[in-house]
C-alpha cells in the first residue's frame, strides 16, 4: 500500500467499526466518501490548516479533488454522535484504571500586537473539554465538549456511558468532590476517588475517602493533564470554529488523531525493538 493510503485506510477500519455507513448522505449526491470527508478534516487538524488549505493538501497529496466548502459543510453536519462513535472505535480498551478532568481551549489565537491595539482583552467563554482517560495506555475513552460554561460533575454521567467499557476504578481532582456523583458511580459498579474539601463531615463515600485514602491510585491521575498537554503541543491550544458544531468536530478529531497516534507508537516501537530500528509515525499521521 502507498504512503498516501495508510490513513485513509486506517479511518475506514474505525468508520466500519462504529457501524458508520459508506456515505452519511444516502438520499443525496454520493460524491465523496464519509471516510474521504473524515480524511479532510484530519489533515485539516494535523497541519493546522485552512479549509482551503487542506482542499488543496488533499488534492496534491492524495489526489482527491474536492471543493474547501465541502470541508466546511461536512464539519457543520456531522452530528455529535457521529464523532463520538469513531472516538469510541479507537479505544476499545477495558480500562481498569481511568482518570476524570477538563481543560479549555481558547476561542482564537490573536496576536499581542492586535490585542494591544484594541482593548487589551482576550476572547472570553473558552471552550470546555471533558475527558477520561485510560492511565496505562494513554488512550482517551471518551469526551464532551461544551461551548457554554458547567460544573465538571455534569460531563462524568456522559464520559461513563459513552465509553466502550466501563472502568474498575476512576481517579478524579478536588473538583468532583461531590457524594451523589460518588453514590451513583457505586451503582454503576465504578469505584471513584476523588479528594475531600476542608471540613468534610457528610457523605458515606467522602468520609471514607477521607479516613482512608487510596493515594497510589491517586498519583495516576495527572496522567490526564499531560495528554492535555500533547494535544495542544501538537494540535494547538485554540479552535478556529465559530459556531457549536464546527467547534465540536474540531476537538474530537485531535483526540481521535492522538489516539491514532498512540496506538501506531506503541505498535511500531514493538516492531522496531524486534529489528532495533526506529520507524517515526509521522509519515502514517498525516
Amino acid at each position: 500500500m502507498t504512503k498516501q493510503g495508510r490513513l485513509l485506510k486506517k479511518i475506514t477500519q474505525h468508520l466500519r467499526a462504529a457501524d458508520i455507513q459508506r456515505y452519511m448522505h444516502t438520499r443525496g449526491p454520493k460524491w465523496y466518501t464519509t471516510a474521504e470527508l473524515v480524511l479532510g478534516l484530519a489533515v485539516r487538524e494535523r497541519y493546522k490548516l485552512s479549509y482551503r488549505r487542506a482542499a488543496e493538501f488533499l488534492d496534491e497529496y492524495y489526489g482527491l479533488s474536492l471543493h474547501w466548502t465541502t470541508l466546511q459543510k461536512a464539519a457543520q453536519r456531522f452530528p455529535r454522535w457521529f464523532w463520538q462513535r469513531i472516538l469510541r472505535a479507537s479505544a476499545r480498551v477495558e480500562s481498569m484504571l481511568a482518570a476524570i478532568d477538563g481543560t479549555g481551549f481558547a476561542r482564537s489565537l490573536p496576536s499581542e500586537h492586535y490585542i494591544k491595539r484594541i482593548d487589551g482583552k482576550r476572547p472570553a467563554v473558552p471552550v470546555k473539554l471533558s475527558a477520561m482517560i485510560d492511565t496505562e495506555s494513554r488512550l482517551v475513552l471518551s469526551a464532551r465538549v461544551r461551548t457554554r460554561p458547567a460544573h465538571d460533575t455534569k460531563d462524568v454521567h456522559g464520559l461513563i456511558r459513552r465509553a466502550h467499557k466501563k472502568p474498575w476504578v476512576v481517579t478524579m481532582d478536588k473538583g468532583y468532590d461531590s457524594e451523589p456523583l460518588h453514590e451513583w458511580l457505586d451503582n454503576k459498579g465504578v469505584w471513584s476517588i476523588a479528594p475531600t474539601r476542608k471540613g468534610c463531615r457528610r457523605g458515606r463515600h467522602r468520609k471514607q475517602l477521607r479516613d482512608t485514602f487510596p493515594q497510589t491510585y491517586y498519583d495516576q491521575r495527572p496522567i490526564i493533564e499531560s495528554v492535555f498537554r500533547s494535544v495542544k503541543a501538537r494540535y494547538g491550544g485554540h479552535v478556529r470554529g465559530r459556531r457549536a458544531h464546527t467547534v465540536h468536530a474540531e476537538v474530537m478529531m485531535r483526540l481521535i488523531l492522538h489516539n491514532i497516534r498512540v496506538v501506531l507508537t506503541r505498535y511500531f516501537l514493538l516492531t522496531s525493538s524486534d529489528h532495533n530500528i526506529y520507524i517515526s509515525t509521522d509519515t502514517y499521521i498525516t
